[in-house]
């Protein structure tokens, strides 16, 4: 469930600033509760400083109550939005990056296939992704609808990014998700499951020549 809240000019009807609500569900310490998350925060340049995202934010705590919300979650830049009651967790831009010139993956044995994800392949997705984040306190809950959206729609324009399946011989072993990597403008590995050495070197090397990264190849730690 998404609300979108906007200011617009009352003579061009151009939209000056705006923001989303997004509800999703937050897992803390086994219990399931609904969140709300502020996304797409923008405003034109040259009306920025003018306190409209104040405004818009006043709406957004009052549909937060009206909707018996009561934890709201951002990605935005580091300590700004603390004159807001936020308080800064962890880094959302950065990650590990590997060099691509001075990492090397040799062949080795094992028969590793990588093909893109399907809908058949969700349940299992869910499985593994419960897997990797069931020994955290904090996680979000996951969502087939909401992950399928963001990371493997059919109409590629609507994408954030793509899901690819990791199989050993016929056996699906693993997934990972990738999504372009704002610090860099690369292909980056936003979520990953748990896998052997060997797999994972056989996704690095995918993402190398599938996508022909030549600078870095990054890991998003906030999502991984």
């Amino acid at each position: 469930e998404s609300f979108w809240l906007y200011l617009e000019d009352s003579r061009t009807g151009e939209i000056l600033s705006s923001l989303t609500l997004l509800t999703n569900y937050w897992s803390f310490g086994g219990i399931n509760i609904k969140i709300a998350e502020m996304g797409f925060v923008g405003t034109l340049e040259e009306h920025r400083g003018k306190g409209l995202y104040r405004i818009l934010n006043t709406f957004y705590e009052k549909l937060m109550s009206q909707e018996g919300l009561f934890v709201s979650v951002l990605r935005g830049i580091p300590y700004f939005y603390s004159k807001y009651g936020y308080g800064f967790s962890l880094p959302t831009d950065s990650g590990y990056c590997l060099n691509v010139k001075n990492f090397r993956v040799v062949d080795s044995e094992g028969e590793h296939n990588i093909r893109r994800a399907v809908k058949s392949d969700f349940n299992m997705i869910e499985k593994m992704y419960n897997e990797i984040f069931d020994s955290m306190f904090i996680s979000a809950t996951f969502n087939q609808e909401s992950f399928h959206y963001r990371f493997n729609s059919e109409n590629e324009k609507e994408n954030f990014g793509s899901t690819y399946i990791v199989q050993k011989k016929k056996d699906v072993i693993g997934f990972f998700t990738l999504a372009e990597v704002h610090h860099t403008g690369s292909q980056g590995i936003f979520l990953i499951s748990n896998m052997d050495t060997v797999a994972i070197k056989k996704v690095i090397k995918f993402v190398i020549e599938t996508f022909k990264v030549d600078e870095k190849i990054c890991i998003n730690v906030s999502d991984s």
